[in-house]
């Protein structure tokens, strides 16, 4: 408690005031004033004036979003009371103008060489979908790999799971991403925004960043501004006809002196979908998350704490269900709770920025069991848990002309198997980084550049039924970035990045042939595959106007040498390797398919590109073999 109190005593700051008002020279009441380094927002009057008091000396970024206008953004030198009156010009389009995301600071979206995508609060409301990756489908560059409507991974440049890394306000959100029934476990609607960074982001959130970053940053804390307290709730809901989907969020907020909080809590119900053809059997979901909040903040430091749940039940459609009237078949069952505590400290042009978090997250499937001639019962199939806590320490510094972040993080993870189906071996992860980006601006011309070390240790524990004894791996990468980009005017940016990235070993990468009863599925490892050995090289250059992406809405990735773009793969024994811009493979984190075999075992099978969807499946045995129960779909 005392080290608490005396990271956030109270400096005397100064005040950021100003008036937001139209091009008539009318005032905008309830437009959002933020200050994006420190974390703070507070809402115009109706006369559009605002105050921010107790800013501690700095430069800052001042962002203004009001619905129905262009967002504006303006850099702030706080050494004195500052005074900033701003006009919004009306927009038909939501569009976000900056980024924190590409270089963990923030930065206008023209001025990011890596593209750069987003989805605002009015987006995200218009979505309501329960799977952040299906909500992110609307946006250019990503696609979804999914079960249903309900459960999926984001596609971004023909990578996902291990490849593309998901982010909750800058801290990593980790799952069993080598399953195609697992996906990010946060709803889209705690988030104020989402950022999608497309390409390699390995400098700044690790060498398994190598497709690209998905950041869901939740909105800022209430913030009293230095005036009485308040409390406010606010009550949505929606529904949709096919499926019978109903859904509600509830918000209860206030402010009072130095201290902001929130409590947010959403539940969505929906049956099975409908086609022209008729239902599609065992397709519903339940699901319930909530989040808590509060923060506390002083003239120069400010601290939050922040507790999530992930919840619910996703039914699972059966491709090759057997005949028969009985409704029901396997389902996922998913928990995912997290605790984040976060801390900064601003002294001048330097910020201390603290980043923990603390994740739970555990997968379950259930499937139907015959039992005797009646009533098929339900049973686990297997249930695994999965423990990770992660440590950021940055340092962000900022001048006229340079400006950029020094961090460090370290990662521990804990994986156990406790169902009756051994997927993967208990296993440890270890692992440490160290970064360096800058950003050096130099009139129209900005030179953005960086480098990062990774250094990982994985340890399994030996396991009878996946044939494994106790192994010891360890890895390291070398990651870096190099971007250069060019505004002639305001609107317009030529861009240019060069990246390099390696994937790193992964505790998947134990996964071993498991002998299962007929009609069984399971992934196919090798233990002898060694981390590090795939990797990305990326660059590009693009023109933009402000508000448009530079990559075609459908998703598809740019064809090889078409904007100076490569990716090499390295082929690994013991795996398969699929070409393009859809292939899977190349890496530890992508447990290949078997095939059933009559025998009673599991073969590995040759795959097939399927026609739509990028990815490589299966080749099934499909000669005649005896009845065969209901099973779960295993990933």
């Amino acid at each position: 408690m005392t080290i608490t109190l005396a990271f956030l005593i109270a400096l005397a700051g100064d005040t950021v005031s100003g008036r937001i008002v139209d091009s008539a020279g009318s005032p905008l009441p309830a437009a959002a004033v933020q200050l994006v380094e420190l974390h703070r927002t507070t809402l115009a009057a109706s006369d559009g004036g605002f105050s921010l008091p107790d800013v501690p000396p700095g430069r800052y970024t001042l962002v203004v979003r009001h619905p129905g206008y262009a967002a504006v953004v303006r850099p702030v030198v706080v050494a004195g009371p500052v005074r900033v009156d701003l006009v919004l010009e009306p927009a038909p389009f939501e569009v976000e103008p900056i980024t924190v995301t590409a270089t963990r600071a923030p930065l206008a979206n023209l001025g990011s060489p890596l593209p750069v995508a987003s989805l605002g609060p009015d987006a995200l409301r218009r979505q309501q979908s329960v799977s952040l990756a299906h909500a992110l489908a609307a946006l250019p560059g990503v696609r979804v790999l999914g079960t249903g409507e309900q459960i999926g991974k984001p596609v971004i440049r023909g990578m996902t799971g291990a490849r593309v890394l998901v982010l909750e306000d800058g801290s990593r959100l980790e799952d069993y991403s080598w399953s195609d029934e697992d996906g990010p476990s946060v709803d889209a609607r705690f988030a104020e925004r989402v950022e999608v960074i497309r390409g390699p982001a390995s400098v700044l959130y690790g060498s398994d960043a190598l497709g690209g970053v998905v950041n869901v940053i939740p909105a800022d804390l209430p913030d009293a501004a230095g005036g009485p307290g308040f409390l406010r709730g606010r009550v949505e809901a929606y529904g949709a006809s096919n499926n019978i989907e109903v859904g509600s969020a509830v918000t209860l907020e206030g402010a009072s002196r130095r201290v902001g909080w929130r409590v947010l809590g959403v539940g969505r119900f929906a049956g099975s979908l409908h086609t022209p053809a008729g239902e599609l059997d065992n397709t519903g979901f339940g699901a319930f998350s909530g989040e808590g909040a509060v923060g506390v903040r002083g003239a120069r430091s400010d601290a939050q704490l922040r507790l999530s749940h992930y919840g619910g039940e996703f039914k699972l459609l059966e491709a090759n269900k057997p005949p028969g009237p009985e409704a029901g078949g396997p389902a996922r069952k998913m928990e995912d709770d997290r605790l984040q505590f976060t801390a900064g400290r601003s002294a001048g042009a330097l910020r201390l920025e603290l980043k923990a978090q603390w994740q739970r997250h555990n997968l379950i499937e259930v499937s139907d069991e015959a039992s005797g001639g009646g009533p098929p019962t339900e049973s686990t199939a297997f249930d695994l848990l999965l423990n990770t806590g992660t440590l950021d320490l940055l340092a962000h510094h900022g001048g006229d002309r340079m400006r950029g972040t020094v961090g460090f993080s370290g990662i521990g993870q804990w994986n156990d198997s406790r169902g009756p189906i051994p997927l993967v071996p208990d296993a440890r992860v270890r692992g440490a980084a160290a970064f360096l980006f800058e950003e050096v601006r130099m009139g129209r011309w900005s030179v953005l550049a960086g480098a990062r070390a990774d250094a990982r240790r994985v340890a399994a524990d030996p396991d009878t039924i996946l044939r494994l004894t106790a192994q010891r791996r360890s890895w390291s990468a070398l990651s870096g970035d190099a971007g250069l980009v060019f505004r002639p005017v305001e609107r317009l940016a030529f861009a240019a990045n060069a990246a390099d990235g390696a994937v790193p070993g992964l505790q998947w990468g134990f996964v071993a042939r498991v002998r299962l009863p007929a009609g069984r599925r399971a992934a196919l490892g090798n233990g002898g595959v060694r981390g590090g050995a795939g990797r990305a090289d990326r660059g590009g250059a693009r023109a933009l106007r402000h508000g448009a992406g530079d990559e075609p809405h459908d998703g598809s990735a740019p064809a090889a040498g078409a904007a100076g773009a490569r990716r090499r793969r390295r082929g690994i024994p013991g795996w398969r390797a699929s070409g393009g811009p859809g292939g899977r493979g190349g890496g530890p984190a992508d447990a290949a398919r078997l095939a059933r075999h009559p025998d009673g075992g599991l073969r590995a099978g040759a795959s097939r590109r399927r026609p739509g969807d990028g990815r490589a499946g299966p080749v099934v045995d499909d000669r005649p073999r005896g009845p065969q129960r209901r099973q779960p779909a295993l990933p």
